[in-house]
């Protein structure tokens, strides 16, 4: 099938050449892709709405029709919401997505990118991004769900059903689009507010409940005088290609502008609005919290301010690891070494307290594992919490095994005080692996030999905070100790209280 971008069939002023749809409709053409405004506004437009999306479709539809008889075929990429469709609701990117651990969530971000593109006429939509994001200074890093496999089959399988249900019957503290990122009404994003009419910057947000105007060019003099000063960091927008960097460093002079201001002593909150893990060199050591806001969408800055005033609770893990230093691998000459990361994949703390007691895992006929774990809010507000289950096997036959591997994971809201109890069902076909040649189908099967079950992120095997059990001995097994999963002050009252509220 031929594809052709949309805009070989208009006019410079953006009506639609019939002449020229005739004469692709004579020679076949199946596809048409791509919007009019993937390279920025025109005429004075960011991008049409679903009833100008729907008149230019149907007329090409119809020409096709009436000459060769066959429809077309109309594609988008509606990456995070329908993106290219003015006044559409517009989401975080599939990175925030993956960083919720929330199937229900990321289903109905799903159903309304669908209800929203297939409003414009639109049935095709280039999406969910499947790809696992390994290499951390690529562009595509926030068009993925993270870094994990696991993560990312469940939350596209969920995009995915959600797609199907509609088609079956940075200097970024004041501007909205460094939120959105690349792939917002343009390929490579808007940087700036006029053309998201729905959102708030961070510092918009911000003023609506606390912030008074000043000039930012004393900054540092006004550091010096304030209790807490908010930095809002990160990168402009950018998509594919055009956002290749050979450094993950952040943008020449955030990091000296952020030591600048801890020199005076202020209490430092960093924010950080981007699309892939940029080196921070030490900038978390100077700050009192680092919130990791990744791309958030139009909506993001409210939601950055309802998080730094106590409003809402944060709760959600890193997708991705994201690294300390440059060389992202350390060299231990061959030999089994740490290698700490600024934060561990799934890492990510609360406004209150967490703990985990009663771990047990059973281990039944057929490589069946039951885990079952009590979840216990053991702080003073009510807070979600995500459950992450690892497994690690020992040492295995024909290759290496992974370190720490993804099996399970559930979000669950717990009030303070109570707990809730996790039970995970595990089959051979969710923790084996594949031991077949290739081109004689997918096969898993479970290793044999002693496998370690991490209940977190943070589990430290060392202090008994694991469960060892051996592959098809029958049995329950238990850890040594309770696991303490790591818990964070709530700075935003002490924000709120000094920002005169």
């Amino acid at each position: 099938m031929t594809q052709l971008s949309i805009n070989q069939v208009l006019n410079s002023d953006l009506t639609l050449n019939e002449a020229q749809v005739e004469a692709y409709a004579k020679l076949g053409i199946g596809s048409y892709l791509n919007s009019p405004f993937a390279g920025g506004p025109k005429n004075a437009k960011y991008g049409w709405n679903a009833t100008e999306w729907r008149d230019i479709l149907g007329r090409i539809q119809a020409i096709h029709r009436k000459i060769d008889r066959h429809p077309i075929l109309f594609g988008l990429d509606s990456v995070h919401g329908a993106n290219y469709v003015a006044n559409a609701v517009l989401f975080p990117h599939q990175i925030n997505a993956g960083a919720s651990f929330n199937r229900r969530l990321v289903k109905e971000l799903g159903f309304y990118t669908a209800r929203d593109t297939a409003a414009a006429g639109i049935p095709w939509i280039f999406g969910p991004i499947l790809d696992v994001a390994s290499h951390k200074a690529w562009p595509r890093v926030y068009e993925t769900f993270g870094e994990d496999p696991f993560l990312v089959t469940q939350m596209a399988s969920q995009i995915v059903h959600a797609n199907a249900s509609i088609v079956s019957h940075g200097p970024a503290i004041d501007s909205i689009g460094h939120l959105c990122g690349g792939w917002s009404l343009a390929w490579q994003g808007n940087g700036g507010n006029d053309m998201f009419p729905h959102g708030q910057s961070v510092l918009a947000a911000l003023k609506t409940a606390v912030y008074v105007p000043t000039d930012m060019a004393e900054a540092t003099r006004l550091a010096g005088q304030a209790a807490y000063t908010l930095v809002v960091l990160g990168e402009g927008p950018y998509a594919e290609k055009p956002g290749d960097i050979h450094d993950l460093a952040l943008p020449d002079g955030q990091v000296a502008y952020v030591r600048a201001l801890a020199a005076t002593k202020t209490k430092l909150l960093l924010v950080l609005v981007e699309g892939r893990p940029r080196l921070l060199q030490g900038l978390p050591d100077l700050a009192s919290a680092v919130l990791h806001a990744m791309l958030p969408g139009e909506m993001g800055g409210a939601a950055i301010a309802s998080v730094l005033l106590g409003a809402r609770t944060p709760v959600a893990g890193c997708p991705v690891t994201y690294y300390h230093r440059r060389n992202a691998g350390c060299n231990t000459n061959g030999l089994f070494g740490e290698c700490a990361p600024e934060w561990a994949f799934g890492s990510g703390l609360s406004y209150t307290r967490f703990t985990y007691s009663d771990v047990s895992v059973l281990v039944g006929e057929h490589h069946a594992l039951t885990i079952t774990l009590a979840v216990q809010n053991t702080g003073d507000r009510d807070g979600d919490h995500v459950v992450l289950l690892f497994l690690r096997q020992e040492a295995r036959r024909g290759n290496a095994p992974e370190t720490k591997r993804l099996v399970f994971f559930e979000k669950l809201a717990v009030a303070a005080g109570s707990a809730k109890v996790v039970r995970a069902e595990l089959r051979a076909k969710d923790w084996g692996i594949y031991t077949n040649e290739v081109g004689h189908g997918l096969e898993k099967h479970v290793s044999p030999g002693a496998y370690t079950l991490l209940v977190s992120e943070a589990a430290d095997c060392a202090k008994g905070q694991c469960v060892r059990f051996r592959a098809g001995v029958h049995g329950t097994y238990t850890p040594t100790t309770t696991v303490q999963v790591a818990a964070q002050s709530h700075v935003a009252s002490v924000l709120r209280y000094h920002m005169s509220l």
